[in-house]
């Protein structure tokens, strides 16, 4: 004797909870025209003079929509890391400082660079928060 399994099928019963669980036509259409706007916005951006420092390749850690889709984010990780090298390649061309007070130097800078990005990170999630339940 094979075992058998009951399925209960669900149906909205009142036409608020059927509209609440199924997006509307007008919903799907809309989705429709962000997802084109955001390729031709992302086509726009790949054209710019910087276009090399937003191809994946050039950061392992940046992955899936990040890359396709958000190139401010990927721009902003590109200025932190500029900064700390410019300001690496700043100290050791002083021959003035010690080992010791270059370190400390570059923390510093690592720290402010961080909480910027932190800052920036943080506020674009709030946006994208607010972006996701306004509908």
């Amino acid at each position: 004797m094979q075992p058998f399994i009951t399925i209960d099928i669900f149906e909205p019963a009142m036409k608020h909870e059927k509209s609440s669980l199924y997006y509307s036509c007008r919903e799907l259409n809309q989705m429709s025209l962000e997802a084109k706007a955001i390729a031709k916005s992302f086509k726009t951006k790949m054209s710019s003079s910087q276009d090399h420092l937003l191809r994946p390749e050039s950061d392992e850690s940046l992955r899936g929509l990040e890359v396709r889709i958000d190139t401010d984010r990927c721009m902003n990780r590109v200025t932190s890391r500029r900064i700390i090298i410019k300001c690496h390649r700043e100290l050791m061309r002083n021959p003035n400082l010690s080992q010791a007070r270059r370190s400390e130097i570059l923390a510093n800078v690592c720290k402010k660079v961080n909480r910027w990005s932190t800052d920036i990170a943080l506020e674009a999630a709030r946006v994208d928060f607010l972006r996701a339940n306004s509908r």
